[in-house]
C-alpha cells in the first residue's frame, strides 16, 4: 500500500499512468466507432437489395397471376362464343357459380348492357370510346375502379366474338393479392401496390398509414428505385418496382413498395454495442 500511495502520488507517475491508460482507450475507441459505422453501412445496403428484390420478387409473382388470369378469361370467352340467352325480367338468371380468380363475370355490350355468366357482379366499369377500340382488336383491358368505400376493384375486359361485345369479370382481390399463398412477405416487412394515378390497390395488414401517403415514381418497364420516408415512430427503408402492364393490359404501370423500418434493420448492432462494451 505504501508503494502504491507513493507512486499515485507521484506527478510523472501519474502522467505516464494517464498516458497508458489514454494509449489503450483511444484505439479501442476509435476502433468501436469504426466498426459501428462499419457494421451500420453493411446492415443498411443488406436491407436496400433486400427491398428491391423482394419487391420485385412480390411484383412478378402479381404479374404472373395477372397472366394466368388473362388466359382464364380468353379460355372461359372462348367457351361462350354464342350469343347469350337473354332471360326475361320476370325470372332469376341462374348463373354458374364464379371461379377463384373472378367471383363475377358478364357479357358487357358498347351500350352499356351487361348479362350475368359467371357469379355476381354488382357493377361493371364504363368503357370509352378509346378501350371499346382496344376491345375489337381483341385486347384485354386491366382497369381500376374505386367503389363509394373508396376501395380499388379490378376488372379484366376483353373483346369477343363481334365488334360491340365484351366479357367483363371482376377481380378477386383476395386471390391476386395473396401473401400466405405463393407470395410471403418476409417479416418486418410492408407493402403496398400503387395504381397509374398513385391510386392505393392494396396495402398489407402490417402496412404503417404513412406508407399509403408514399408518392412514387411511374416508370415505364421493370424501373426500379429506392426512397426512405419516416413518420412519428421511426425512419423507413423502401424499394419499389413497376409492373409492366402497358403491352399486356394496355394500361399504365403498378408499382409495388415494399418498406422495412431502420430500427428492425439496425437490431442486430443492440447485442454488437453490449458485447463490444464489455470487450
Amino acid at each position: 500500500m505504501q508503494i502504491e500511495r507513493s507512486f499515485l502520488s507521484s506527478r510523472v507517475a501519474r502522467r505516464v499512468f494517464f498516458l497508458f491508460i489514454l494509449c489503450a482507450l483511444l484505439p479501442v475507441g476509435a476502433l468501436s466507432l469504426v466498426s459501428f459505422s462499419d457494421v451500420t453501412g453493411q446492415l443498411t445496403q443488406q436491407a436496400e437489395r433486400r427491398v428491391r428484390q423482394e419487391s420485385k420478387a412480390m411484383g412478378m409473382a402479381i404479374y404472373q397471376r395477372l397472366l394466368l388470369l388473362n388466359a382464364e378469361l380468353l379460355s372461359i370467352s372462348r367457351q361462350h362464343q354464342a350469343t347469350p340467352t337473354v332471360v326475361p325480367d320476370e325470372v332469376p338468371p341462374q348463373p354458374l357459380p364464379g371461379t377463384p380468380g373472378f367471383p363475377g363475370m358478364a357479357y358487357l355490350s358498347s351500350d352499356g348492357t351487361a348479362n350475368l355468366l359467371l357469379g355476381e357482379l354488382r357493377t361493371v366499369p364504363a368503357l370509352s370510346p378509346a378501350q371499346w377500340s382496344l376491345l375489337r382488336q381483341r385486347k384485354t383491358l386491366l382497369i381500376t375502379v374505386n367503389d363509394e368505400q373508396g376501395l380499388a376493384r379490378l376488372f379484366l375486359v376483353r373483346g369477343v366474338d363481334t365488334d360491340e361485345r365484351a366479357i367483363v369479370a371482376e377481380v378477386n382481390g383476395e386471390y391476386l393479392w395473396d401473401l400466405g399463398g405463393s407470395m410471403t412477405l418476409p417479416a418486418d416487412m410492408a407493402m403496398c401496390v400503387f395504381g397509374n394515378a398513385a391510386d392505393v390497390l392494396f396495402c398489407s395488414p402490417s402496412a404503417p398509414a404513412k406508407l399509403r401517403e408514399q408518392r412514387v415514381g411511374q416508370g415505364e418497364g421493370a424501373s426500379t428505385a429506392l426512397l426512405e420516408w419516416r413518420d412519428e415512430e421511426d425512419t423507413y427503408i423502401a424499394g419499389y418496382w413497376s409492373i409492366p402492364l402497358r403491352y399486356q393490359f394496355s394500361t399504365a404501370p403498378w408499382t409495388v413498395l415494399l418498406s422495412e423500418s431502420r430500427r428492425s434493420v439496425l437490431a442486430p448492432l443492440a447485442s454488437f454495442h453490449y458485447r463490444f462494451s464489455l470487450v
